[in-house]
């Protein structure tokens, strides 16, 4: 059931979010620690498992760690401190991003661009690399809401052509005109324009054609919590980013509720690539022959009904919760587990009792951002002009289907989910078709 929210969810709840429950007590369940030795797996007791994996990460020359976008505030804040003690900069949690060469332009957090509720009121909306009804469907009945009150809505989608071809072309100027004559106008960048390899490009076009109508400029992000996750610090402090972390000289990585195979769209074969690491610890709810194959330690972690802690949706607004369920076999909330791993290193401060105290760090820290989606942590850019914008590759003009994620597809929970994975659509997904 939904959380009744007026501003919100005016108490609706997709189907995603309804039936995602059911994999919480899948087969695919982590039961307990497991480690790897000579090519064997074989289970242990969390008090080996934690020290193996503390002294593994103390003894790595160069150690990388990332972040579903769903992972909670104070599971990022923990993994970010944890990074800081054992001295490196090497952590990031946009795990579907392809395209960096523009990131030290990176808003503060993803944002709407407006109040959720304010999203019906717009009088122009131009949605920009998205198929928003499986994106953010609580969204697209707001959207449709604005049509049915006679709003001009207009998208700008991957079919045949790149959305730089696209946004560059003459079929783009009616919606420009449109939005020049509203008094409320909205340009939303959705994630398959996250996803592209000319996101720099897209972004940056979209930016300037919301600064030259007057619009507001808007983003949606990936998974349940990347405002959150930005505003903590989930990110890199140096080159090395998701897109080129299991590329680089790295020797260990932590995993935080992700999935190689499936999650890991910002880097190629990235099971493999993690399977030459030395050392590949995995904090996760399931086990998967991806990851049987490119860790060497797994740690069994609560799903989000089994801990408590916090997201911050695209609006910014905070919302916390607390656990529902008995925790699956030993699993664990992974803030806690991020705690202990965090003593046995000798992290200082890590004698945190409840997520609550861990949020109150997080608030004392960064106290309240301020939301954005332009550049440098503005709200509109100019983009900077036509002739000074990123090159897009060539072969973005032949988008791949992965950018375009189906919306039973998009995380470990709803790919376990089976009466979400016995709709058309889902089925669909499953054979190569569209939905």
């Amino acid at each position: 059931m939904p959380r009744p929210n007026e501003a919100i969810n005016e108490s609706w709840i997709s189907d995603r979010d309804r039936f995602s429950y059911e994999a919480i007590y899948s087969d695919d369940r982590l039961a307990k620690p497991r480690v790897k030795e000579s090519g064997e797996w074989r289970e242990l007791e969390w008090e080996d498992a934690l020290e193996k994996c503390a002294d593994a990460l103390q003894d790595a020359d160069g150690l990388g760690m990332l972040a579903s976008p769903s992972s909670t505030v104070e599971e990022g804040h923990l993994l970010r401190r944890l990074a800081g003690h054992l001295g490196t900069p090497h952590l990031d949690h946009r795990i579907e991003r392809r395209d960096f060469t523009d990131q030290d332009n990176d808003p503060a957090f993803p944002w709407l661009g407006c109040d959720i509720a304010d999203l019906e009121k717009q009088d122009v909306i131009f949605v920009i690399g998205s198929n928003i009804r499986h994106e953010a469907p609580i969204l697209a009945h707001r959207i449709r809401k604005a049509a049915l009150q006679g709003a001009s809505v207009s998208f700008a989608s991957l079919a045949g052509a790149g959305l730089v071809e696209l946004l560059t072309g003459e079929t783009v100027a009616p919606v420009i005109e449109s939005l020049k004559e509203a008094d409320d106008a909205l340009v939303l960048l959705g994630n398959v324009a996250g996803r592209s390899e000319s996101f720099s490009a897209v972004r940056a076009l979209a930016a300037q054609i919301a600064d030259k109508t007057g619009a507001k400029l808007g983003t949606l992000s990936p998974g349940a919590n990347s405002a959150g996750l930005s505003q903590v610090g989930v990110l890199p402090g140096g080159d090395l980013h998701a897109g080129n972390m299991l590329d680089g000289s790295l020797d260990a990585m932590l995993l935080l509720n992700i999935e190689p195979d499936a999650d890991l769209l910002s880097c190629d074969d990235g099971v493999a690539k993690l399977a030459k690491h030395d050392f590949v610890v995995a904090l996760t709810p399931f086990v998967s022959d991806a990851l049987l194959e490119a860790a060497d330690l797994l740690l069994p972690i609560g799903t989000y009904a089994e801990t408590s802690g916090t997201y911050v949706n695209v609006a910014g607004t905070w919302q916390s919760f607390a656990g529902v369920a008995n925790p699956v076999g030993e699993a664990r909330p992974a803030w806690k587990v991020l705690r202990v791993l965090g003593n046995l290193v000798e992290a200082e401060g890590f004698d945190y009792v409840t997520s609550e105290d861990v949020l109150k760090e997080v608030h004392d820290r960064i106290g309240a951002a301020s939301p954005a989606s332009g550049a440098n942590g503005s709200d509109s850019f100019d983009g900077s002009g036509l002739t000074d914008l990123p090159q897009a590759p060539e072969a973005t003009s032949d988008p791949t289907p992965e950018i375009d994620r189906p919306i039973y597809s998009v995380d470990a929970l709803v790919r376990r989910a089976r009466a979400l994975q016995l709709t058309p659509a889902a089925r669909r997904a499953a054979t190569g078709g569209s939905d």
